[in-house]
């Protein structure tokens, strides 16, 4: 699954996860990691989900959560068996700002991540990178339509209007946007079976290590 259809089905609420995995704990270094890794066609690991029938969602309402409060819980499809840090990381990229279940109760998570086009580094954000030509938000980057906005944005920002000329930027932020849309990502999808004992099934993903 590409990360054009992948963004689409975290934002929709596609993806659940047990209540007996832990909880989103992953740092912005670690996420910023992550996107450094797509952006150079690094291997991010796969994906395990199990695609849970409607009646285990009946049957077994309460005991999974999806991955950011507020997410249409009506769209839930997949457990997510292995992979949770990496898919909510980057949801957070995709909407900088995610509410998340925490062993008290919720809390509210940011990320302002910059991309330099000119040397192909990632940054977590500075306040000096707002206005900065050589640094761009990589959310920003993800929503725009297409490049030139990112750049007529920045170059407002800069009151500099050669930036919208220039071919080096235009060139690795489109590379970037190709990037975090066509990544492939492998989506496993588990067999298991918990119409003998739904409580079973989850002693048994409890026991399975996820990242």
């Amino acid at each position: 699954m590409n990360l054009n259809e992948l963004f689409s089905k975290l934002e929709a609420g596609f993806f659940a996860v047990p209540e007996v995995q832990r909880y989103f704990v992953w740092t912005n270094s670690q996420i910023r990691d992550l996107i450094n890794s797509i952006y150079n066609w690094y291997p991010i690991g796969g994906i395990i989900v199990w695609k849970m029938p409607r009646s285990f969602l009946r049957d077994c309402e309460g005991l999974v959560r999806p991955l950011a409060l507020g997410l249409p819980e009506e769209n839930m499809e997949y457990m997510v068996i292995d992979g949770q840090q990496r898919l909510t990381s980057l949801l957070l990229v995709k909407r900088r700002s995610i509410r998340i279940a925490t062993s008290s109760g919720e809390a509210e998570r940011k990320i302002e991540l910059f991309f330099n086009p000119r040397n192909e580094t990632f940054e977590l954000g500075r306040r000096s990178f707002v206005r900065d030509p050589n640094w761009f938000n990589v959310t920003d980057i993800l929503n725009a339509d297409t490049v030139h906005e990112i750049l007529e944005q920045k170059a407002k920002l800069c009151s500099d209007d050669s930036i919208t000329r220039d071919p080096v930027l235009f060139r690795k932020l489109e590379t970037l946007r190709n990037r975090l849309m066509n990544y492939d990502v492998a989506l496993i999808e588990a067999k298991l079976d918990y119409s003998k004992d739904p409580l079973d099934l989850f002693e048994r993903i409890s026991q399975i290590f996820v990242t």
